[in-house]
């Protein structure tokens, strides 16, 4: 990174704040780093994959819902119930495949594909309205009791932390901001409430000395941030100068410092502030032990949110299609669009293949299909004849 990095440096052995200080700007900057290295990776790649890779996939869509709708001839052909219903299931499998890739169809080729996974379902899962209704509410119930058990697990975790939290008759399906809303307020209401408990008793000098300087923390965590802007603000302010050399230099250096200012970032504005004084002062060496514990505490913040936000990128709506082939930001700095060019046109090969044997004669298209069905299912009765 461009900017100068504000290690604590003393002639004596550094306390273990200031070695943990110093330990946590040199991984915010190896965190800040990666991030810039993998957002570029991560465009670079999406570009290729949408350019290249995406049109075999379209390819390879297009084959399988012909094959989809051969192997529908192939089924209403069948008269046996063991055929048929074993035949369902694979070609439910491949739909539902199919759907889960997004390929956009026309709401014709839907409406259809959809009448022939309704037709399926019946065959499977003797599925009828009334049994429709049965299923979602079975579903919904699910839903809730698997909401219950995260809210327990919860409860557990705030236990732990000597709060008592009440998350009794909270529904899964309340809408997601209010949900949030109604959780917070008992969260802050146990909070409360255990305060209340702990303010009622007499007070250890060892918690009255814990309190006095979570206090002095909390407050200069209001300032800290701040603090450096306006320090750095009055210092440099573009305005204040007269040459235009110096003036311009300013100008944009205050740019960065209002960049790190509307971002929250404490790092930079100490590597900024680091940067300016640099032959003017040495401040950075002077912080006080409260001052370097709550730099420890916005630093670890600060870490975590950079870590996260690299970890988001794969979610972000721009990289949909790359997700179909990784699924976290770690396995797709092993993967390569290139690769798997390669891959996805073997696949259209072997499709192309099954699709070209399917429609050549029923014969074939029977054969084929016996030879697929054997690969789906283990039991299959490698006597049985289409």
């Amino acid at each position: 990174m461009s900017q100068i990095i504000p290690i604590i440096k003393k002639d004596r052995e550094l306390s273990k704040e200031e070695a943990t200080f110093n330990n946590l700007l040199l991984k915010i900057e190896a965190a800040k780093e990666s991030y810039v290295k993998t957002k570029a990776m991560l465009e670079t790649k999406r570009k290729i994959a949408e350019a290249k890779l995406r049109p075999i996939i379209n390819e390879q869509m297009t084959t399988r819902l012909k094959l989809i709708y051969v192997w529908w001839e192939a089924y209403n052909e069948k008269k046996g119930k063991r055929e048929k219903n074993l035949l369902a299931n694979f070609l439910l499998e491949h739909i539902r495949a199919f759907k889960d890739s997004q390929y956009i169809i026309s709401e014709k080729e839907d409406a259809y594909l959809k009448s022939i996974y309704d037709e399926l379902e019946v065959e499977v899962y003797g599925v009828d309205d009334e049994d429709d209704d049965e299923e979602e509410e079975e579903e919904v119930d699910l839903e809730q009791k698997d909401f219950e058990d995260f809210l327990e697990n919860m409860r557990l975790k705030f236990e732990q932390e000597g709060l008592d939290v009440y998350f009794e008759n909270l529904s899964v399906h309340t809408p997601t901001e209010q949900l949030k809303v109604e959780i917070e307020e008992r969260i802050e209401d146990a909070r409360q409430r255990a305060k209340n408990k702990k303010s009622s008793r007499k007070k250890t000098k060892k918690e009255i000395q814990a309190e006095a300087l979570e206090k002095e923390m909390e407050e200069a965590k209001k300032k800290n941030v701040s603090t450096i802007y306006k320090s750095l603000a009055k210092l440099v302010h573009p305005d204040l100068e007269r040459d235009e050399t110096e003036r311009l230099k300013k100008e944009e250096f205050m740019k960065r410092v209002n960049q790190a200012y509307n971002n929250n970032d404490l790092f930079t504005l100490l590597a900024l502030e680091q940067e300016w004084l640099a032959d003017k002062a040495d401040r950075i060496n002077e912080l006080t032990k409260t001052q370097i514990k709550l730099y420890i505490e916005v630093l670890n913040e600060q870490l975590q949110e950079i870590i996260i936000d690299e970890a988001s990128l794969i979610y972000e709506p721009e990289n949909n299609f790359i997700r179909n082939f990784v699924s976290q930001i770690y396995t797709l700095k092993r993967w390569t669009p290139e690769k798997q060019m390669e891959q996805s046109n073997n696949e259209l090969k072997m499709l192309d293949n099954i699709l070209q044997r399917s429609t050549k004669s029923k014969k074939e298209r029977n054969a084929i299909l016996k030879e697929l069905l054997a690969d789906f299912e283990d039991d299959f009765d490698s006597d049985f004849e289409f």
